[in-house]
């Protein structure tokens, strides 16, 4: 769930939380075709309370490295939930949804956490949501926050968030998922908030073609090579390559015949 702002937390008013082993800070190099193509920050999942709600908290960045990211472009989130009580979505309960869900105007049509466009789907201009306005750094940086939030008198409740880091050229439907991880919070039949913290994935489970596809027709995940300025080595090994085949190719077309095309 998108937040616009942080609520005052009522002290007084806090239940019990705890927060499990596994919380750790993201604070790693992302590597695509072994070069380092930027630094992924991702604070401690905190829990979060109030009067009637508990939930989590959580907020980030990624700084991309240009090069070897290709000029143009863009560092982007994409996140989808599973939650025990899903919101703005026609989405069964427990079955994961983007994030926005499909019910939320203030979306658009691109699968992405933050807005591609300025005009949301109810119409009106959204420049909280905007991913530009998220960037920093002349673009080569871009935020994340969450804030998700279930009345205690839902609970038990479960939810679930993958988040994925993904490169995209602005004009195409197409990305690359450079790195994805978990967490989420939970609300106890006692009223008790539970943290889960980062859970690093090798490939999202989550995200996949297929509901992508059934979501955003037309969108594709791609190879995230494609972002990325080949290293010198690699450019110059495809060179000798084919120029390789080219030889072995005039030596196979006898001297005087042109080749049909």
């Amino acid at each position: 769930m998108r937040i616009t702002r942080i609520l005052i937390l009522s002290i007084l008013l806090m239940p019990v939380w705890h927060q499990n082993a596994m919380s750790a800070a993201v604070n790693k190099n992302v590597m695509v075709a072994g070069q380092n193509i930027g630094t992924l920050t991702l604070s401690n999942p905190a829990p979060y309370s109030d009067a009637n709600r508990g939930g989590v908290t959580v907020s980030g960045n990624f700084a991309g490295n240009y090069p070897p990211l290709k000029s143009g472009v863009e560092i982007r989130w994409v996140q989808l939930i599973s939650t025990s009580h899903p919101i703005n979505t026609a989405t069964a309960a427990n079955t994961p949804y983007f994030d926005p869900g499909e019910l939320d105007t203030t979306g658009d049509n691109d699968p992405f956490y933050w807005n591609t466009g300025l005009k949301a789907n109810d119409g009106n201009n959204h420049p909280e949501f905007l991913y530009t306005n998220k960037q920093s750094n002349s673009g080569k940086t871009i935020s994340f926050f969450d804030e998700p939030k279930r009345l205690f008198a839902d609970k038990p409740v479960s939810w679930t968030a993958e988040l994925s880091a993904v490169c995209w050229t602005p004009g195409t439907t197409e990305f690359g998922i450079l790195w994805s991880g978990t967490y989420g919070f939970t609300i106890d039949n006692a009223g008790a908030v539970g943290v889960t913290g980062w859970n690093e994935l090798a490939s999202p489970a989550y995200l996949t073609q297929a509901r992508l596809t059934a979501a955003f027709s037309g969108w594709t995940i791609g190879n995230p090579e494609h972002c990325i300025t080949p290293e010198p080595a690699s450019m110059l090994l495809a060179a000798m390559g084919l120029g390789a085949v080219g030889l072995r190719r005039r030596r196979a077309v006898p001297t005087g015949r042109s080749r049909e095309g």
